[in-house]
């Protein structure tokens, strides 16, 4: 029997990871969406050469007031790139929220590439 090696995306790993440390009662199947999402966009906004280990998730609540979620890419030399940031009052669904946000950028995303592509 001839099997194919197995090749794990990091990226998606460290993603998927932090999401599903976030994920509570959330189905795994819509934490993979997400992850899918998040590497869509930092990959077109950054390249695809992004090493997993540039990338960080920090989930803050900010007192009794909102939660928040980013996705920060760090650049050399200490500089640092927020690619997507979202901001819920708290009790709110942080995970459903950051979802739809991002499918928002990468409907706009693909939109744009539609429309800057040569007509044929």
């Amino acid at each position: 029997m001839n099997t194919s090696p197995v090749v794990v995306d990091r990226l998606y790993e460290r993603i998927f990871n932090r999401i599903y440390e976030l994920r509570g009662n959330y189905p795994e199947l819509h934490c993979r969406n997400i992850a899918e999402s998040i590497i869509f966009i930092v990959r077109y906004t950054h390249g695809p050469g992004v090493h997993p280990e540039h990338i960080s998730m920090p989930f803050i609540i900010t007192g009794q007031v909102e939660a928040k979620i980013s996705v920060v890419v760090h650049k050399e030399a200490g500089q640092i790139s927020t690619v997507i940031e979202n901001r819920v009052p708290c009790g709110g669904r942080v995970l459903d929220d950051f979802a739809t946000k991002l499918n928002d950028i990468v409907e706009g995303l693909l939109a744009a590439a539609a429309a800057a592509a040569p007509k044929q």
